[in-house]
């Protein structure tokens, strides 16, 4: 039996049921710090939160707390690629080195955007070695990204990008807008809505974050034989070399919990916020949203309905398979049938042990979908600081 808190927040009526359900994570499956948002048809209807910020204090995890939300980040940058789209400035079907000649090196000459947005790419990781400073001052990875020749033929199969997607993504963002990804994010985006949510945190946040726990890798600790088959994985596979950033993710003294982490922009993994700002970030992205703007700040359809498609590429030696689209497809940290509960997820696990998503009413289940339509609605996001992270 874990231990129990008290579930602080606001319910509508009607949705006491997810209340109820958010507090089991603590009684069954010993969750440390936690937040849950729940928007139907533009509205927040769940803002709830509960817990301490790491399982060595009884400081709570209150309404302020920031969490570090890993690839929940490739939504937010996905969504600015699809805004630059929707107002006519970038072309998905165009090459990348149309925006970007320096790309046009290695074979990648006629590589389109569209690529880079669905993980098909073939650049999961680079050639050469960069220290973390490198890493988190964007350009040496750039110019690594620029001279790497794809790991496979772009196109004929996917595989996840686990960290150079935001860099991918990012750098054609800036070309065209001539600002940093983080930054058109703020000024699009976090700004119009109200949101408390950064790719690279300033300063003066840093002690709202909560400490994620259980980091990458924890698990093996105390075993010899188990940390040297980690420490190989993640060396001299391909999955080893996507995570790590071919080892410079190593490098940060302190892990993720690293301020230098937070407050550089790396657009696929570092963004920090809550969760009713996720679930009001994806809330807009297809509708009005209470007390913010009354439409969907863009409308592009074609991008977002466009299909993935093509042969997967297993990173890792065991897992699902997945097909992505040009939209970001959400990692799952919990069962889609029903609400997330962590550890009976189906799907991948994501980092951080979080999860935003748009869901139809016929997936969420009563008594949910009896207040909404019968388009896509509802936007779900979960955010824990008990992070856990299984192949």
């Amino acid at each position: 039996m874990g231990r129990e808190f008290e579930v602080e927040g606001t319910v509508t009526p009607g949705y006491e049921s997810v209340r109820d359900r958010f507090a089991r994570n603590w009684e069954d499956f010993d969750e440390v710090g936690a937040a849950y948002a729940l928007y139907v048809d533009g509205e927040k209807v769940v803002d709830i939160w509960s817990g301490t910020l790491d399982r060595d204090t009884d400081e709570p995890y209150v309404a302020d707390t920031l969490q570090l939300v890993f690839s929940a980040t490739k939504g937010a940058t996905a969504a600015c690629a699809a805004l630059l789209a929707d107002r006519g400035e970038l072309d998905v079907d165009l090459p990348v080195a149309h925006y970007w000649p320096e790309f046009a090196q290695a074979g990648k000459e006629r590589i389109p955007v569209r690529y880079l947005l669905s993980h098909k790419a073939g650049l999961p990781t680079f050639e050469g070695a960069l220290t973390a400073e490198e890493m988190l001052a964007w350009d040496p990875v750039i110019r690594r990204l620029e001279e790497s020749a794809p790991v496979w033929e772009p196109g004929a199969r996917h595989g996840y990008h686990a960290i150079t997607y935001g860099y991918l993504v990012g750098e054609v963002v800036r070309r065209i807008s001539g600002k940093s990804l983080g930054t058109f994010f703020r000024n699009e985006f976090a700004e119009p809505l109200g949101l408390e949510f950064w790719i690279g945190l300033p300063e003066e946040h840093f002690s709202r974050v909560a400490p994620l726990v259980d980091q990458f890798g924890s698990e093996t600790a105390g075993d010899p034989e188990a940390a040297a088959e980690m420490s190989k994985m993640m060396s001299e596979t391909l999955l080893g070399r996507a995570l790590t950033m071919n080892g410079a993710m190593n490098g940060l003294d302190g892990g993720i919990n690293a301020p230098a982490a937070w407050s550089a922009e790396i657009p696929a993994a570092n963004g920090v916020t809550n969760a009713r700002s996720l679930a009001r970030l994806y809330a807009s992205l297809i509708g009005g949203v209470q007390d913010g703007p009354s439409v969907a700040l863009w409308r592009c359809e074609r991008v977002v309905r466009a299909p993935g498609g093509g042969r997967f590429t297993r990173l890792r030696r065991s897992g699902p398979r997945h097909r992505r689209g040009l939209r970001h497809e959400p990692h799952v940290a919990g069962s889609r049938g029903g609400l997330p509960l962590r550890r009976a997820h189906r799907g991948e696990l994501q980092s951080g042990g979080s999860l935003a998503e748009l869901m139809p009413p016929a997936i969420i289940g009563p008594p949910l979908a009896a207040s909404s339509a019968s388009r896509i609605v509802s936007h779900i996001v979960w955010i824990s600081s008990n992070v856990t992270v299984r192949s």
